[in-house]
């Protein structure tokens, strides 16, 4: 997120405009990564993984070539 833009809301009208659509509220579970967020996240429901265990993932970070 843009620097002027931290403070005012955006991300958190974000994050319930996505979590509250219709076309979502049948799903069980909802994943994220956050650097600096989790304060953000946790106000609108989001935790901590329960079984942190169980997650794997595959990160390629040149994927998309080199970082501007």
């Amino acid at each position: 997120m843009l620097a002027e833009a931290r403070g005012q809301g955006v991300a958190r009208l974000l994050v319930q405009a996505i979590t509250c659509h219709p076309d979502l509220q049948g799903l069980r579970r909802m994943a994220l990564t956050s650097r600096d967020a989790k304060g953000l996240y946790e106000r609108v429901g989001f935790a901590t993984l329960a079984n942190p265990e169980r997650w794997m993932e595959r990160y390629v970070p040149s994927i998309y070539g080199a970082a501007s």
